[in-house]
């Protein structure tokens, strides 16, 4: 194809600037196979985007709408996570500080017990129960006190979960807040036992009843939430969980999470949960506040590194755990969504990366808001593969047919451990893009989104794409 032809060219000529001079790759025909994938999917053309490049070559193989400004639904977390990663450094921690201004009085702090949250997106019941036990190390067996939190690292977000998709117990529907704990969620562990069903949530925040009629019966495990049947009355500070119909004895052990209570509530009926659960004794109230400054360090929690947490959000496309990784960006207190899309945009441009068209909501994809190209992402891509970041950008990817969202995807492909991909889906919108690796060993870009009501029913022609595009 000419196009291909004349890009080739031009990058061969230029290769020190090809990040910058091939950014303007010239669009090439449809393959005939993707165009009628399209086709038989009833996708226009025009609601269609790709963009696949030649890393070293910097030729265009397929250039279709790459311009085009499409909501890329969790593809934009590459956008976040590559943002995070060269400007807060592979190697940065949240640390979340406790404080106290008195000393525990024959194991009773009289005083609060002082909490700076720093925004952490992955303080789990374990992480609480360590850090709790800590504090009963330091011989503390009482809060008389009570505990404070101070929570100006981030401004106050939205919490309506249901502003999305109408449905708030969904856990990747959870909202950010400065003392994120356990990702606003019960675990309802579920087994079969002799007796009955044991169902065991972690954590069991006070204020949450759990309501268990179900009968054990044998058979095929099949579809067993619908058998289960459960139900759920949330409310900002109590909530019950009702478990009624049936589950199979061949089920085994199964877990079910939901997002319940509000976030303050949850956290405090969490922290009351664990206190009692360390043996701890009396505990005063748990309300918002600041650390006075004469407050003295008692311990802290401090994060696994930001490669984690990236690893985290693209591989298992975790919505909160991108948006905190946009407020943190925001160097501002408190911080802000918009203060953390400036930074992301200002660093685009430092690294000469175009992108007017970007629009960053929540960093999450989880929006009806954001857009981005084709050409943007493929410009980040190849910025990426450039950086000492590269490694642990790339490895925070999916790996086709092999774990996160990929696991079961390109199972027995050509590209079975030869493509690192985010995927995103709303309901119109289809995405994936990263990098593939062909038999030959080139290595290349691919950016593909569709926006359209039948997206959901298309991935098929993504993966068409994917195929297409390893066939060296």
């Amino acid at each position: 194809m000419i196009g291909v032809t004349l890009s080739r060219f031009l990058c061969g000529l230029v290769p020190s600037a090809q990040i910058f001079l091939c950014a303007f790759a010239i669009a090439t025909p449809l393959p005939r196979e993707i165009a009628r994938a399209l086709n038989d999917a009833g996708i226009p053309s025009a609601n269609a985007a790709f963009l696949v490049r030649d890393m070293s070559s910097g030729a265009t193989l397929l250039s279709h709408n790459a311009d085009a400004a499409m909501n890329p639904a969790s593809v934009m977390k590459l956008v976040t996570t590559a943002a995070a990663l060269e400007l807060l450094g592979p190697t940065f921690t949240w640390r979340t500080a406790l404080f106290t201004s008195s000393a525990p009085e024959n194991g009773v702090l009289k005083t609060p017990l002082y909490i700076r949250a720093s925004g952490d997106p992955k303080i789990t019941f374990e992480d609480l129960e360590k850090l709790l036990a800590r504090v009963r190390g330091h011989g503390i067996a009482e809060l008389a006190g009570g505990v404070v939190i101070d929570k100006s690292v981030f401004a106050p977000t939205p919490s309506d979960a249901a502003a999305f998709d109408r449905s708030p117990l969904r856990p990747y529907n959870v909202t950010p807040e400065p003392m994120l704990f356990n990702f606003k969620a019960v675990g309802f562990k579920l087994a079969a036992l002799d007796g009955g069903l044991r169902i065991a949530p972690e954590p069991f925040p006070d204020g949450v009843t759990v309501e268990n009629t179900v009968k054990i019966v044998s058979g095929a495990c099949g579809d067993w939430k619908t058998k289960l049947r459960a139900s759920f009355e949330d409310g900002e500070r109590a909530a019950t969980a009702r478990f009624s119909g049936t589950y199979s004895a061949e089920c085994g052990e199964k877990e079910w999470f939901v997002s319940l209570l509000g976030h303050e509530a949850f956290f405090e009926g969490s922290f009351r949960w664990m206190w009692k659960k360390l043996g701890g004794g009396a505990l005063g109230g748990i309300r918002v506040g600041d650390v006075p400054a004469n407050a003295r360090a008692l311990d802290a929690h401090v994060s696994l590194p930001l490669t984690a947490a990236v690893s985290d959000v693209n591989k298992f496309s975790n919505n909160v755990m991108a948006r905190h990784l946009l407020l943190t960006l925001d160097l501002a207190r408190p911080a802000t969504a918009v203060g953390g899309a400036r930074a992301v945009k200002t660093w685009l441009a430092a690294q000469r990366i175009q992108a007017s068209e970007l629009v960053l909501e929540n960093g999450s994809g989880l929006s009806r808001e954001e857009r981005v190209s084709p050409r943007t992402l493929d410009a980040l891509l190849r910025h990426m593969h450039t950086r000492e970041t590269s490694a642990a950008f790339r490895n925070s990817l999916p790996v086709a047919g092999v774990d996160g969202t990929l696991a079961r995807r390109f199972n027995a492909s050509t590209v079975t451990a030869n493509a690192w991909l985010k995927t995103g889906g709303l309901n119109d919108v289809r995405s994936l893009a990263g990098y593939i690796r062909r038999e030959d060993g080139t290595m290349l870009t691919f950016v593909a989104i569709l926006n359209h009501p039948r997206a959901p029913q298309a991935a098929a022609v993504i993966d068409r794409a994917v195929e297409w595009a390893s066939r060296p």
